[in-house]
Protein backbone atom coordinates (compact mmCIF):
# COMPACT_ATOMS: atom_id res chain seq x y z
CA UNK A 1 0.00 0.00 0.00
CA UNK A 2 2.80 2.44 0.87
CA UNK A 3 4.44 1.70 -2.50
CA UNK A 4 1.19 2.56 -4.25
CA UNK A 5 0.93 5.89 -2.39
CA UNK A 6 4.57 6.70 -3.13
CA UNK A 7 4.06 5.80 -6.81
CA UNK A 8 0.95 8.00 -6.96
CA UNK A 9 2.71 10.99 -5.36
CA UNK A 10 5.74 10.69 -7.65
CA UNK A 11 3.52 10.36 -10.73
CA UNK A 12 1.45 13.43 -9.85
CA UNK A 13 4.56 15.44 -8.96
CA UNK A 14 6.36 14.51 -12.19
CA UNK A 15 3.34 15.36 -14.35
CA UNK A 16 2.72 18.71 -12.68
CA UNK A 17 4.56 21.51 -14.51
CA UNK A 18 6.88 23.49 -12.31
CA UNK A 19 6.89 27.19 -13.04
CA UNK A 20 9.48 29.61 -11.74
CA UNK A 21 7.63 32.73 -10.77
CA UNK A 22 10.01 35.39 -9.56
CA UNK A 23 7.52 37.46 -7.66
CA UNK A 24 5.98 34.75 -5.45
CA UNK A 25 7.70 36.41 -2.52
CA UNK A 26 7.86 39.99 -3.87
CA UNK A 27 10.47 41.77 -5.98
CA UNK A 28 14.11 40.77 -5.69
CA UNK A 29 15.64 44.17 -6.50
CA UNK A 30 14.88 47.86 -7.03
CA UNK A 31 14.09 47.49 -10.75
CA UNK A 32 11.57 44.68 -10.16
CA UNK A 33 10.00 46.74 -7.37
CA UNK A 34 9.53 49.74 -9.69
CA UNK A 35 8.10 47.61 -12.51
CA UNK A 36 5.65 45.89 -10.16
CA UNK A 37 4.72 49.09 -8.34
CA UNK A 38 4.11 51.20 -11.45
CA UNK A 39 1.39 48.93 -12.85
CA UNK A 40 -1.70 51.10 -13.16
CA UNK A 41 -0.03 54.25 -11.79
CA UNK A 42 -1.32 57.35 -13.56
CA UNK A 43 -0.14 60.27 -11.44
CA UNK A 44 3.23 61.78 -10.64
CA UNK A 45 2.49 61.74 -6.91
CA UNK A 46 1.73 58.01 -6.95
CA UNK A 47 4.87 57.35 -9.01
CA UNK A 48 6.94 59.31 -6.49
CA UNK A 49 5.49 57.23 -3.64
CA UNK A 50 6.34 53.98 -5.47
CA UNK A 51 9.88 55.28 -6.03
CA UNK A 52 10.31 56.14 -2.32
CA UNK A 53 8.89 52.79 -1.23
CA UNK A 54 11.24 50.87 -3.52
CA UNK A 55 14.22 52.93 -2.33
CA UNK A 56 13.37 52.02 1.27
CA UNK A 57 13.16 48.32 0.37
CA UNK A 58 16.25 48.37 -1.85
CA UNK A 59 18.56 51.28 -0.90
CA UNK A 60 21.10 52.26 -3.50
CA UNK A 61 24.50 50.80 -2.69
CA UNK A 62 27.20 53.42 -2.66
CA UNK A 63 30.82 52.70 -3.36
CA UNK A 64 33.46 54.47 -1.29
CA UNK A 65 33.97 56.98 -4.12
CA UNK A 66 30.25 57.83 -3.99
CA UNK A 67 29.96 58.98 -0.40
CA UNK A 68 28.01 62.25 -0.42
CA UNK A 69 29.59 65.45 0.76
CA UNK A 70 28.57 69.09 0.84
CA UNK A 71 28.90 70.61 -2.62
CA UNK A 72 31.05 73.77 -2.84
CA UNK A 73 29.25 77.10 -3.35
CA UNK A 74 30.45 77.60 -6.93
CA UNK A 75 29.10 74.16 -7.86
CA UNK A 76 25.85 74.70 -5.92
CA UNK A 77 25.22 77.80 -8.02
CA UNK A 78 25.05 75.52 -11.10
CA UNK A 79 21.94 73.80 -9.69
CA UNK A 80 18.72 75.43 -10.83
CA UNK A 81 15.07 74.52 -10.89
CA UNK A 82 11.43 75.43 -11.10
CA UNK A 83 8.88 74.47 -8.49
CA UNK A 84 5.62 75.45 -6.86
CA UNK A 85 3.31 74.41 -4.05
CA UNK A 86 0.32 72.42 -5.31
CA UNK A 87 -3.20 72.75 -3.95
CA UNK A 88 -2.62 69.41 -2.16
CA UNK A 89 0.29 70.79 -0.11
CA UNK A 90 3.15 69.33 -2.15
CA UNK A 91 6.17 71.30 -3.25
CA UNK A 92 6.81 69.86 -6.73
CA UNK A 93 9.03 70.72 -9.62
CA UNK A 94 12.24 69.85 -11.38
CA UNK A 95 15.92 70.36 -10.66
CA UNK A 96 18.61 70.82 -13.28
CA UNK A 97 22.20 69.90 -12.40
CA UNK A 98 24.48 72.08 -14.54
CA UNK A 99 27.67 70.68 -12.99
CA UNK A 100 30.00 68.68 -15.21
CA UNK A 101 31.40 66.50 -12.40
CA UNK A 102 28.96 66.42 -9.43
CA UNK A 103 26.01 64.06 -9.03
CA UNK A 104 23.45 65.62 -6.69
CA UNK A 105 22.13 63.22 -4.03
CA UNK A 106 20.41 65.54 -1.55
CA UNK A 107 19.03 69.06 -1.49
CA UNK A 108 17.86 71.23 1.36
CA UNK A 109 15.22 73.63 0.08
CA UNK A 110 14.40 76.81 1.97
CA UNK A 111 10.85 78.25 1.75
CA UNK A 112 10.60 81.84 3.00
CA UNK A 113 7.79 84.35 3.31
CA UNK A 114 7.83 86.44 0.12
CA UNK A 115 8.56 90.14 0.41
CA UNK A 116 9.44 90.08 4.10
CA UNK A 117 12.63 92.12 3.71
CA UNK A 118 10.81 94.89 1.82
CA UNK A 119 8.09 94.98 4.50
CA UNK A 120 10.72 95.26 7.23
CA UNK A 121 12.51 98.15 5.48
CA UNK A 122 9.23 100.05 5.13
CA UNK A 123 8.05 99.29 8.67
CA UNK A 124 8.72 101.85 11.36
CA UNK A 125 8.76 99.30 14.15
CA UNK A 126 10.40 95.95 14.77
CA UNK A 127 8.82 93.06 12.88
CA UNK A 128 8.82 89.36 13.76
CA UNK A 129 11.15 87.13 11.78
CA UNK A 130 9.73 85.76 8.53
CA UNK A 131 8.10 82.36 8.22
CA UNK A 132 10.85 80.06 7.02
CA UNK A 133 10.91 76.27 6.60
CA UNK A 134 13.67 73.96 5.34
CA UNK A 135 12.97 70.64 3.63
CA UNK A 136 15.33 67.79 2.78
CA UNK A 137 14.94 66.08 -0.60
CA UNK A 138 16.70 62.83 -1.48
CA UNK A 139 17.29 62.89 -5.21
CA UNK A 140 19.76 61.51 -7.75
CA UNK A 141 20.64 64.05 -10.44
CA UNK A 142 23.68 63.17 -12.58
CA UNK A 143 25.61 65.96 -14.35
CA UNK A 144 23.66 67.91 -17.01
CA UNK A 145 20.30 66.28 -16.29
CA UNK A 146 16.84 67.22 -14.99
CA UNK A 147 14.93 65.33 -12.31
CA UNK A 148 11.45 65.88 -10.94
CA UNK A 149 10.68 65.87 -7.23
CA UNK A 150 7.71 66.22 -4.93
CA UNK A 151 7.62 66.61 -1.15
CA UNK A 152 4.88 67.38 1.32
CA UNK A 153 5.28 70.83 2.89
CA UNK A 154 3.71 72.67 5.79
CA UNK A 155 2.95 76.08 4.28
CA UNK A 156 -0.26 78.11 4.72
CA UNK A 157 -2.45 77.86 1.65
CA UNK A 158 -2.26 81.01 -0.44
CA UNK A 159 0.60 82.62 1.51
CA UNK A 160 3.21 83.98 -0.92
CA UNK A 161 6.64 82.36 -0.72
CA UNK A 162 10.10 82.32 -2.27
CA UNK A 163 12.36 79.31 -2.41
CA UNK A 164 16.04 78.64 -2.84
CA UNK A 165 18.49 75.79 -2.58
CA UNK A 166 19.97 76.20 0.88
CA UNK A 167 22.44 73.31 0.66
CA UNK A 168 23.34 70.51 -1.73
CA UNK A 169 25.08 67.19 -1.18
CA UNK A 170 26.57 64.91 -3.80
CA UNK A 171 29.56 63.02 -5.10
CA UNK A 172 32.01 63.29 -7.97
Amino acid sequence: MSRLILFFILTVYSLTPVYAIADWFGPDDYDECIIAGMKGVQSDVAAQLVHRSCLKKFPLKKSKSQISQKIPLESKEQITGRASITSYGYFSGNIYNGNPDWTITELIINLTEKGWLEKRILAKEEMPLPRQNKYRIEINVPPYTNKTFSISVDWPKGEPYEWNIYEAQGHK
